[in-house]
Formats: C-alpha cells, sequence, structure tokens
C-alpha cells in the first residue's frame, strides 16, 4: 500500500521538505500550511496519515487534530512538535487520539519508522473492521 499522507504546518521549509521526504519513498504527499485548507482536503481525499504541527496561527494541533478525526476517523495522527510541551502531547492523545508524536526538527529514520508503523497499524485496523463488518453481515443471514 503507498499511504496517502497529510502534513500540515505553517513554515513553508517544513512542507517542502517532508513533501521531497515523501516523494523519496515513493509515498503520495499532501501538505498545507492552513489548518482550514487541510480540513478541506480530508473531505476530498481519504488520507491515511495526518502529521500535524503542534503550534500554527489558526489553531493549535490538538484542536485541528479533534477536528481531523471527526472528519476522517480511520486516519492515524500523528503531532509534530518543535518544543517539550509534555501537557500539550497529553492533551493530543487523550482528545484526537494520537498515535504518535515527534519532535522538531525530526530525525528522518525515526520519521519514516513512525510513518512504516503508523500504516502496518492501519492496514491491521481495516483488516479488523472489515472482519466485524463481515461478521454482522453473516448474523443477519
Amino acid at each position: 500500500m503507498t499511504p496517502k499522507i497529510l502534513i500540515v504546518d505553517d513554515e513553508q521549509y517544513i512542507l517542502e521538505s517532508f513533501y521531497r521526504f515523501c516523494k523519496i519513498r515513493k509515498w503520495t504527499a499532501f501538505t498545507s500550511n492552513s489548518c482550514l485548507e487541510a480540513l478541506d482536503i480530508l473531505q476530498k481525499e481519504s488520507i491515511d496519515i495526518i502529521i500535524s504541527d503542534m503550534r500554527m496561527p489558526e489553531m493549535d494541533g490538538v484542536t485541528f487534530l479533534t477536528k481531523a478525526k471527526a472528519l476522517s476517523p480511520q486516519s492515524i495522527r500523528i503531532l509534530l512538535t518543535g518544543y517539550a510541551d509534555m501537557k500539550a502531547v497529553e492533551n493530543a492523545v487523550n482528545e484526537a487520539k494520537v498515535y504518535s508524536y515527534l519532535s522538531k526538527p525530526w530525525d528522518d529514520q525515526m520519521l519514516e519508522s513512525v510513518i512504516n508503523s503508523a500504516v502496518d497499524f492501519k492496514a491491521k485496523e481495516d483488516e479488523r473492521l472489515r472482519l466485524i463488518d463481515e461478521i454482522a453481515g453473516k448474523k443477519k443471514n
């Protein structure tokens, strides 16, 4: 599976760096420097992984990822933070059900490992949900 990844950050160089990172790995990358634009992308595209910066002008990462979860509950959410605010990370885990978090600047190997792990997790979760639907369908018959 080629993952579709959405990165949301208000810093253009971060978006450009992440886009190149994904292209090298032949992953499909969407970038947005606006939370509102990113929410619009989620309404139009089936995104596997959402990576969001914590501090952005329109809304913080926890608020954005919580809204993203409502729009795209099957997407795996990852928080990218440039500062060590563990309370914000805790809120993201609890409110937005964040899968993981990474610090800026990220280490490419760590980022790749987290994304690959998220892709594997999503594939297993998708299969689990498919089996639940299949079993529910058999019970109705």
